[in-house]
């Protein structure tokens, strides 16, 4: 007999799947993640599948995992492993059914495999039941990033029972012999936020499956159950982890499916001007992650909250702000943070406002896992694990007096790049390091990039202080913790500094004292004399007082073009008062910035509605670039700005392609209001002709006066992008993807056979291929047959 493993007939269950709501309501019932473990792609035709291969749905960035290993053989199944698989049919993990040496009915009975035919998407865990080393495995996990803390969720999920009762093999599971019909999946738990050791430790946030919900235990004799598990979000989390755990009694392999958690979502509304933004310029609010098709609506103040207005109600939003106001968003009726947006009077030039630009950033980025790192450039770094506590990374250059730290607890004298959180910072190694926390330091539970982003492990520099280097034998140190140069800065042009500082040392302390916070001062030292061009003095560092924005504003580089930034611990007429570090010296760094003086930025995109700057397309399709612009902008360019957009395939090397001046440009506004577009119409063939079967087109648009405009049209390679300094304003890049569906089945190719070479838009051939519902202009006539091939 052939085998068909796809054509499978179905068991009848032996119990139906019962739905069971808490008596009362839910804070929310939004989707905050969920997935029916349906294999994507390719894995849709695969034997069994892994995490990977999943679909998932809710919030995008939920992620699904298991301590246990992914099956490498089926025949693991057969014995009590710590493993487990994916598929479409529990059958299909029968060893003998998945060997295609083997034949149904001639090499095994398909009536006494050891898992019976269950057809439905799941995850089939097998595990090593009483044995010790098999408690407190987490047998499946679902991560929901954004889950709002102190908020009421459900967890709705279906067990199945997946062994057959006619499999040989079944008794080993009747320890106590008690008869098949008397096996039962025993002692599975869940609950929110395991530890390191894999367990609860709130036992009131567990329940455990062998009883309450449906009052019966599963046994093999039975087919699915489906639970709903009830909690809360715990306090201070970022996150929220839901997880299957197994104890120390017997347990049976099982399947896992249908998983949906629903509750209340925190949006996070974020915008990268951050809190502060030259009057005039445009502010682009964007949410922190997609949240699918949900309804969004974005509401504005300028009266400090009082009243709110509707601004957009599209995933995204931008406007020209001309004074300070508060953003919020409401997705899917949930309300999002509130920003705060400060407008200042950045630069005038030549009589007119400015803008200014960042030409140096360092906010000490963040990490995507405990040994992934991100820097602010974006490069990502995987670091070495051994004994190095985990989202702990260091500086590629030397601090004075300080030593890298990466096994211990920061003690004076060391320093680390580090992720604060509400427990300190983290002692541990592995995802739940949390619960290893240096907890004598929580003078602040967040970096201070994380306050505006959102984005979830966010690090800063943390440099404990050496008060082991005392002052004439006094009580501390006094004198540089940092020395940094700053290179690339401008000359002769108007700077501004800034950055924030915190206490890391825990306010709560009895011996804690306001008054006995220390002190910092920022030096800015000349790179070639080495002496101070300008000054911030006695920068207290509050006890629990938080972030604190150090700021030098308006000075100038004479003659050099590089600056070193110096912080200086110091202790004013108190350096030999024991009281006065007597907490320690917990110095935290974050958000390095020095900006200049600049034309206004700009940005491109293909939709304005979601701030999206890529597109996919085919060959020969119209497109747009919507260019916002503000009077900022206009008036900067004394009223004749031009526009010069270009492409390229690398990055490196530039073509133009079009140039608009003032009296030429289209202008289009939003939602009647006076938020201009300029719209730079082109053809995706004129940015692919002259490259050889381009995948990607990189594209930007500059502003600058006429002759400086007009320059770039000549030679495109002028453009400079690291000159900090320049007097035109460059979009990030925007890309075009060139992707033209194949031909799909059952539509056949055609050939066209013509007297003289036919071209269509992407070939140039004696005969061309065709996919049905495609079409080609030829200029003679021509025999068109069909392919017999």
């Amino acid at each position: 007999m052939e085998k068909n493993i796809f054509g499978l007939r179905l068991l009848s269950l032996a119990a139906l799947c019962v739905l069971f709501w808490p008596a009362h309501g839910q804070d929310c019932d939004s989707n905050l993640g969920s997935t029916t473990f349906k294999a994507a792609g390719d894995a849709a035709t695969w034997q069994y599948y892994d995490f990977a291969d999943v679909s998932t749905n809710g919030p995008s960035g939920i992620s699904l995992s298991s301590d246990l290993q992914f099956t490498k053989d089926l025949t693991d199944f057969e014995s009590p492993n710590l493993n487990y698989a994916l598929t479409s049919n529990s059958f299909k993990l029968n060893a003998q059914v998945a060997d295609e040496t083997l034949i149904s009915g001639e090499d095994y009975d398909p009536d006494t495999m050891m898992f019976k035919d269950m057809d439905g998407n799941m995850l089939v865990v097998n595990h090593l039941g009483n044995k010790q080393d098999g408690a407190n495995q987490r047998l499946f996990t679902i991560k929901v990033p954004n889950a709002k803390e102190k908020t009421e969720f459900s967890v709705k999920y279906t067990l199945c029972n997946v062994l057959n009762p006619e499999w040989p093999g079944i008794k080993k599971y009747d320890l106590y012999n008690s008869g098949i019909e008397k096996i039962t999946l025993n002692d599975i738990s869940i609950g929110v936020n395991p530890n390191q050791y894999g367990m609860f430790e709130d036992g009131g946030t567990q329940s455990s499956h062998d009883y309450s919900q449906n009052g019966a235990k599963l046994t093999v004799m039975d087919g699915c159950v489906t639970y709903t598990y009830t909690s809360t979000v715990p306090a201070g989390s970022k996150s929220l982890s839901v997880s299957l755990i197994t104890g120390y009694n017997a347990t049976i392999p099982f399947a896992i499916k249908d998983v949906e958690v629903t509750g209340c979502f925190s949006p996070r509304a974020s915008s990268p001007a951050g809190d502060e933004i030259c009057t005039g310029e445009q502010v682009s609010l964007t949410l922190d992650r997609n949240y699918g098709n949900v309804s969004v609506k974005w509401e504005k103040s300028t009266d400090g909250g009082n009243k709110w207005e509707t601004l957009s109600t599209t995933p995204a939003a931008r406007e020209e702000i001309t004074k300070s106001t508060m953003y919020r968003a409401f997705v899917d009726g949930q309300e999002s943070n509130i920003l705060s947006i400060k407008t200042i009077d950045c630069c005038v030039v030549k009589g007119v406002p400015a803008s200014r630009k960042v030409v140096y950033e360092e906010n000490y980025g963040y990490f995507t896992a405990p040994y992934t790192y991100v820097d602010t450039k974006g490069d990502v770094h995987q670091l070495p694990k051994g004994d190095h506590k985990a989202h702990r990374t260091n500086l590629d250059y030397e601090l004075p007096y300080h030593e890298m730290d990466w096994t211990g607890s920061v003690e004076d004298g060391s320093y680390a790049v580090l992720v604060p959180n509400i427990n300190g910072f983290s002692m541990g190694q592995g995802e739940y390091d949390v619960n290893s926390s240096a907890n004598w330091f929580t003078g602040v539970t967040n970096d201070h990039t994380s306050i505006l982003s959102g984005i979830e492990n966010s690090a800063c520099l943390f440099i404990n202080v050496n008060n082991k280097v005392a002052v004439g034998g006094g009580q501390g140190y006094k004198g540089p913790v940092f020395e940094y140069e700053i290179p690339n800065l401008c000359e002769d042009k108007e700077l501004n500094f800034e950055c924030y500082i915190a206490n890391l040392d825990d306010p709560d302390r009895t011996d804690s004292k306001p008054e006995n916070s220390p002190l910092v001062t920022i030096n800015l030292l000349s790179a070639t004399t080495k002496e101070i061009i300008a000054s911030q003095p006695n920068v207290q560092a509050s006890l629990g007082g938080g972030w604190i924005k150090c700021e030098i504003k308006n000075f100038k580089l004479l003659n050099e073009t590089s600056v070193i930034m110096q912080i200086v611990a110091d202790c004013g007429n108190r350096c030999n008062d024991r009281d006065f570090w007597g907490h320690g010296n917990d110095l935290l760094i974050d958000d390095v910035k020095f900006m200049t003086c600049s034309p206004p930025e700009i940005s491109a995109y293909y939709k304005i509605g979601d701030l999206t700057a890529d597109t996919t397309v085919c060959i020969g399709e119209e497109l747009v670039a919507k260019v916002p612009v503000t009077n900022l902008l206009w008036d900067f360019f004394m009223n004749e700005p031009y526009f010069v957009l270009q492409y390229s395939i690398d990055k490196e090397n530039w073509n133009h392609l079009k140039k608009m001046g003032y009296d030429e440009i289209e202008i289009e506004k939003i939602e009647g209001k006076d938020n201009k577009i300029i719209n730079f119409k082109f053809n995706s063939d004129d940015i692919t002709k002259g490259f050889d079967d381009p995948k990607k087109i990189y594209m930007r648009v500059i502003v600058a006066q006429d002759a400086t405009a007009e320059t770039f049209v000549n030679d495109p390679g002028t453009v400079s992008m690291v000159d900090n300094c320049v007097n035109y304003s460059i979009s990030e890049c925007f890309t075009v993807t060139i992707d033209c569906p194949a031909c799909t089945e059952p539509a056949g190719k055609i050939k066209i056979e013509a007297d003289k070479k036919a071209t269509d838009k992407k070939n140039k051939k004696d005969v061309i291929e065709l996919c049905y519902g495609e079409s080609v202009t030829l200029s003679q006539a021509a025999d068109i047959t069909p392919d017999k091939s």
